[in-house]
């Protein structure tokens, strides 16, 4: 059974804070992890990390919770990137 994965990302360049965003691509997708991280490229803010976490590894309350964002799997480009899904899909 595939884990649906959230977004975590940082409100600014290497602040370390939180931003908590819902995944919009369904887990039993072709090309899961491909397709979150168009989506996190596309909707985290130029700069950022983010990082595809869980819903076990979520913290009880991300209120004023800081991330190690030492392992992040992708920094976000915001609204920079402008690349369709089915050519992103595509490239290696």
């Amino acid at each position: 059974m595939a884990e649906k994965l959230f977004i975590l990302q940082e409100s600014e360049p290497n602040k370390g804070d939180i931003i908590f965003t819902n995944n919009v691509a369904n887990p039993y997708m072709e090309n899961y992890i491909k397709r979150m991280h168009w989506s996190a490229k596309k909707f985290v803010s130029d700069g950022c990390r983010y990082e595809f976490v869980s819903e076990s590894q979520l913290p009880p309350h991300l209120d004023g919770y800081d991330w190690d964002y030492s392992e992040y799997d992708g920094v976000g480009s915001g609204s920079f990137f402008r690349q369709p899904l089915n050519q992103f899909m595509l490239d290696e």
